[in-house]
């Protein structure tokens, strides 16, 4: 039998019904529901006690068990499942129907409010121990068809796969933007430069030329062998200075200049003649996306 079905069915017999976050229903031991005929059954038969801590009794569960063939953490989840949706009924204001019991409403505050209901004259006659069985012991093996299986297993498999190489896809491909993304950001109005030039010093020994971006000479070099770039600007010193401390940490050769209260440029000294200017202007702009300005020539 369904729940729903044993709940008035326990009350008529045992004369008392608790339901886990409701509360108990009691029915006057004076009247036999299985009595009554025609006339129904008198106000009052069953009055009901509001108890939101309320739990499952051990007698209720054991009867549940006993009438479905179920083991008890099953018929425990049915009973959960069917109050629940009775506790979601009342929370949109509507009555819960109980048959054979009544009906359960809620009022503004969160009280409950009961109303007897008729009685539901299923006797149950049947022997608890034949009920107890489980039902699928006897009943004959059915041969199922499987044939049809494989060809819908295949199809979700192809959707599942195709949606798992899908979201692969569009994750490498945001992964492979991200780092142009983070080098079109870094290439700002407060910061020109996305990646600094290492300026390692040069051979002292005369026989070997300077051919490298990242070659310098002593400070002493003539001043038509080496010129200044501005690599970067900031509108505020402490940008400028954590700018300027990240190059000269990772051994760059570069100078902050104040222009003014509001603007700061980063100063560059690259150790080439001074007709290299536009040749070095333009590999910085290419390869590094450094977009640089003369300044001067020399030191």
């Amino acid at each position: 039998m369904k729940i729903q079905d044993l709940l008035s069915q326990y009350l008529y017999q045992q004369k008392s019904l608790t339901l886990p976050g409701l509360g108990v229903f009691e029915l006057d031991p004076a009247v036999n529901i299985y009595d009554q005929k025609d006339e129904g059954w008198p106000a009052h038969t069953i009055r009901f006690i509001q108890n939101r801590s309320a739990t499952v009794t051990d007698e209720f569960l054991h009867y549940l068990v006993e009438h479905t063939g179920k083991m008890k953490p099953l018929a425990m989840s049915d009973l959960e499942s069917y109050l629940s949706n009775g506790v979601q009924l009342l929370n949109i204001g509507k009555p819960f129907p109980l048959k054979g019991i009544g009906s359960l409403s809620k009022t503004t505050a969160g009280d409950f409010i009961f109303e007897q209901g008729s009685e539901a004259l299923e006797k149950i006659n049947t022997p608890l121990s034949d009920l107890a069985k489980d039902k699928t012991i006897d009943q004959p093996l059915v041969e199922i068809d499987f044939s049809s299986s494989p060809k819908k297993s295949s199809k979700k498999l192809i959707v599942v796969v195709g949606a798992i190489l899908a979201v692969a896809i569009i994750g490498w491909a945001v992964y492979l933007a991200i780092p142009k993304k983070e080098a079109a950001e870094e290439l700002s109005e407060t910061e020109a430069a996305s990646d600094p030039v290492v300026i390692t010093p040069a051979d002292t020994t005369a026989s070997k030329p300077t051919d490298s971006l990242t070659n310098a000479t002593p400070v002493t070099a003539p001043a038509d062998t080496s010129f200044v770039l501005q690599v970067g600007e900031f509108n505020n010193k402490l940008s400028a200075d954590k700018r300027i401390a990240t190059l000269l940490g990772r051994g760059h050769r570069v100078e902050l200049q104040m222009k003014d209260s509001f603007h700061y440029a980063i100063l560059l000294k690259v150790n080439k003649p001074l007709k290299d200017t536009t040749y070095v202007m333009d590999s910085l702009s290419r390869y590094y996306e450094w977009k640089s300005r003369f300044v001067k020539a020399g030191n």
